[in-house]
């Protein structure tokens, strides 16, 4: 199973998507003793785990005793202080999924000025101190995202062998439905048709499969016709320790007790597997075998009620009719050798993708 382990809860930026880092959301300091988490790990037969934050690169002492331990491992960053990793810790960890937006006006706009430069600096210098595995763009999209233009930019600096994206739409009360709707309808929905078809067009052409998740894994599953539990793993096989040891669903959401499964020292990994899975209107719905159901939080704390659950569920319809629509020229060119069915799973490894947005 994956444990998305929460090195800190501080941050080294004041992103507008986090409301400014105002929430209270746990201690800032793990209060653990490590070898506890250590004990609880090790009676996973093959544990992965996540670094995560907060910023974990923020703790490099402790990402590097973790490390120690052999796991498997993933780190998401912001890229700023990629640059002070040791090359030993590089060489350890297997993905790196780095948040970048898109372009720098776009990225600075929401997450401060010159962390475009500097995190595109820090990728761009990866391989040379060390790194092999994969660098995954990690964008979060507010309203008004240009989605195609954002995405494109981000894939043609070459610096990234996967890109996916979440959508930053019913986390903020103060957020106008209305434009939200007309966000999906006029830019969003019509960048998920141009960038589907810009996508299968480049496996006709050159015989490659590009690492846009949130149309790579629906499709293997389009094709294959087996159906997919929860995406991005949350409840599944994916958990969260928070800085206190307790382990959660999901890392975003500490304050909600729907969110909280146990503590490393006291449960059992075991104990963990499908112990909190989506309800309604998941449940119940025609594409869920291919989406996999929405993100577990909203599906349970449904921010925005039902109305605006549905609302936000019509983009993920929209891009598995885009996909669906895609699907026999994709199964052509599976049928002609020229792409194997396989080559749609990006990856043999869970790296914690988000694969729905």
């Amino acid at each position: 199973m994956n444990y998305f382990i929460i090195l800190t809860d501080s941050c080294n930026l004041d992103c507008d998507y986090c409301e400014g880092g105002s929430a209270v959301r746990m201690p800032p300091e793990i209060e653990y003793d490590l070898e506890t988490l250590h004990a609880f790990l090790d009676k996973d037969p093959e544990p992965v785990l996540v670094f995560y934050g907060g910023e974990p690169t923020l703790r490099p002492s402790i990402m590097a005793k973790i490390l120690d331990w052999g796991y498997p491992a993933v780190l998401q960053t912001n890229g700023l202080l990629l640059d002070s990793v040791q090359r030993e810790e590089l060489e350890r960890i297997h993905t790196i999924l780095l948040s970048l937006d898109g372009d720098k006006e776009h990225t600075d706009g929401h997450r401060g000025e010159g962390v475009y430069e500097k995190a595109i600096a820090n990728t761009t210098v990866l391989r040379e101190r060390g790194f092999t595995g994969d660098v995954v763009a990690r964008m979060a999209v507010p309203v008004g995202t240009d989605i195609y233009k954002q995405t494109m930019h981000l894939w043609e600096t070459g610096l990234f062998q996967r890109i996916y994206w979440q959508l930053d739409v019913m986390w903020h009360g103060e957020q106008d439905k209305d434009e939200v709707k007309q966000w999906f309808d006029l830019l969003y929905e019509p960048g998920i048709t141009r960038l589907v078809d810009r996508w299968v067009t480049k496996m006709e052409r050159d015989g490659v499969v590009e690492g846009w998740v949130p149309f790579s894994l629906p499709m293997h599953t389009l094709l294959t016709g087996k159906p997919t539990f929860i995406r991005c793993g949350a409840g599944h096989d994916h958990f969260s320790i928070t800085t206190t040891g307790q382990i959660l669903f999901c890392p975003i959401c500490p304050e909600f007790e729907f969110a909280r499964l146990g503590h490393i020292d006291s449960s059992e990994p075991t104990e963990l597997v499908d112990v909190k899975v989506p309800g309604e209107p998941c449940v119940s719905c025609d594409i869920r075998w291919v989406c996999g159901g929405r993100c577990l939080f909203a599906n349970h704390a449904k921010p925005w009620g039902e109305d605006g659950y549905l609302l936000v569920c019509s983009t993920i319809r929209h891009l598995v009719n885009e996909l669906e629509k895609n699907k026999g020229r994709v199964a052509r060119l599976i049928d002609e050798g020229k792409i194997q069915v396989d080559d749609l799973l990006l990856t043999d490894i869970h790296d914690s993708l988000e694969v729905i947005p």
